[in-house]
């Protein structure tokens, strides 16, 4: 959230996140936004929501954007009682769209945190991707479709919300940390390494009385011990020469 910033693996409703590839969002014109209709997407959409992807797929640097193919989309939307699909119109036209669906088996095996969150029992929803097309980046359609995202998801009564960011995207992972997300681990898929991002309940066990760990955000070993020894990342601060520093929390047990 410092400046506008590369596509990224992230969105976060509130503390709720999946997988996006968004820039920031830092200004609007007021006036102009009843010209932007969010709406919630159906099957119908999944081809337009495809032909979005690919598109912003091609301005985007390799590992920051999944690879999907448009079975996926139509293979995800064919079940609507676990998925939550919003998207941003502009005169009929697709502009963006954020979606995540209910995970049936654990999405990041091994992970000590979310090891502790049964999908079968426990709603966890996982990030498709969210994207806004580049022309229209700077409207808040971040916070517009979040909006609506966030009121379904509550309504499902989903507290836990996984995803992807790039461990190279320092500044989209700040973007995610000042929306109040947090980072549990490492995850490596078949484009990048990523940080694992969490949104929801278990936040709420952040142990804020003790005091942080402040580690370079370009030291993974420490960051690994420290995701190993119970503790997330929560925050990022300005570090030696001109680095920055990622914050480090245990979660109570």
């Amino acid at each position: 959230m410092f400046a506008p910033v590369p596509y990224a693996r992230y969105s976060f409703p509130d503390n709720l996140i999946g997988e996006t590839n968004l820039q920031e969002e830092l200004s609007v014109d007021a006036p102009n936004m009843a010209a932007f209709q969010p709406v919630v997407l159906d099957a119908a959409d999944a081809g337009s929501a495809y032909a979005l992807y690919s598109l912003v797929d091609r301005l985007t640097p390799y590992g920051f954007l999944a690879r999907r193919k448009l079975a996926d989309f139509e293979g995800a939307f064919a079940d609507p009682d676990s998925l939550v699909a919003v998207g941003v119109r502009k005169e009929g036209r697709l502009i963006a769209y954020s979606i995540c669906r209910r995970a049936m088996r654990p999405p990041y095996p091994g992970n000590l945190f979310l090891s502790r969150i049964d999908p079968a029992i426990t709603p966890l929803y996982v990030g498709i991707g969210t994207v806004v097309l580049p022309d229209f980046q700077g409207h808040l359609l971040m916070a517009q479709m979040l909006g609506l995202r966030r009121r379904l998801l509550f309504e499902r009564r989903v507290h836990h919300v996984a995803g992807l960011v790039a461990i190279d995207n320092v500044l989209s992972i700040g973007n995610l940390l000042r929306a109040g997300a947090a980072l549990l681990g490492f995850h490596e898929d078949e484009t990048a390494m990523n940080y694992i991002a969490y949104g929801g309940d278990m936040l709420s066990r952040l142990d804020r009385k003790s005091i942080s760990i402040a580690v370079p955000v370009g030291d993974r070993k420490q960051q690994a011990r420290l995701f190993d020894n119970g503790h997330i990342a929560f925050s990022l601060r300005p570090g030696k020469m001109k680095q920055r520093d990622m914050l480090f929390l245990p979660l109570i047990p």
